[in-house]
């Protein structure tokens, strides 16, 4: 998957450079938001602009980041 990540004003912006987010490449979007999350990041934007179509696993994907942001919200 393509993806990249800038820092801008204590944001993390991840853009999201694929036009499908689907049961093939949503998992890495998963894993880079956890990875974020453990290394203290907490707000986080995900630019899906280039996208044109997702699929049950990539909506999975972003259901699992917003999860994962309630959960490190009371830290």
């Amino acid at each position: 998957m393509n993806l990249r990540t800038e820092l801008k004003n204590d944001i993390v912006i991840i853009y999201v450079n694929e036009e499908r987010l689907d049961a093939h490449n949503s998992g890495e979007l998963k894993v880079e938001v956890q990875k974020l999350f453990e290394q203290g990041r907490k707000n986080m934007l995900i630019d899906l602009k280039d996208v044109r179509f997702i699929d049950s696993s990539g909506l999975g994907a972003l259901v699992s980041g917003f999860k994962n942001a309630i959960s490190h919200q009371a830290t």
